[in-house]
């Protein structure tokens, strides 16, 4: 792909990322502002619940993303520089969302019915969530983003092989202690 064509691209992702982050924070505020605790637990544990398999179906780590254009490209660029770990980190991908899934589902089982979401915390705290959400989400983008663009096809799969790898384990190992700390909740309360 020609320089010019992959940095007019990378323009876009950078901005239709941030559209979708702005929409998926304004929902974060208002469940945060206006939600009982319970139902905000299941629909964010529902929302992740939905991307993974939105991934799976799309064969896209990134689903939202081919709504728009120019990310059908993009998409295929990376597939073909990523080659045989565009899969495997895909799937891990959807395996931590997988297990964030979970636990939210499990915070929703545990939370009684009619309290606050954010009852309890600061009045600035549900501006956090969508500043941290910003902020990474750029970082993040902008680093995989000069990651795949600068280096060749064998150090980036390799790279991203061992990446998967620890984030499958990370899924695994975390979700293992936040079951166990469940446990432990429930037979102590």
């Amino acid at each position: 792909m020609r320089d010019e064509r992959l940095g007019e691209l990378r323009r876009k992702e950078r901005i239709w990322t941030n559209l979708l982050l702005a929409v998926y924070s304004a929902f974060f505020l208002w469940f945060s502002t206006s939600v009982e605790s319970r139902l905000a637990y299941m629909a964010i544990g529902l929302f992740l619940l939905v991307l993974p398999i939105w991934s799976f179906l799309s064969k896209h780590p990134h689903p939202p993303l081919l709504l728009f254009s120019g990310m059908k490209e993009l998409a295929e660029y990376e597939r073909e520089k990523m080659g045989g770990a565009w899969d495997r980190n895909r799937l891990a991908s959807s395996l931590i969302l997988l297990m964030l899934s979970l636990l939210f589902f499990l915070q929703a089982a545990l939370r009684e019915g009619g309290n606050p979401f954010m009852e309890g915390l600061p009045v600035w705290y549900p501006l956090l969530g969508p500043l941290v959400l910003f902020v990474a989400g750029n970082i993040l983008l902008r680093a995989n983003s000069r990651r795949i663009d600068t280096m060749d096809s064998e150090k980036l799969q390799a790279y991203l092989e061992d990446r998967s790898l620890f984030l499958i384990v990370f899924a695994c190992v975390a979700t293992g202690f936040a079951l166990l700390g469940t446990l432990v909740y429930e037979l102590m309360t």
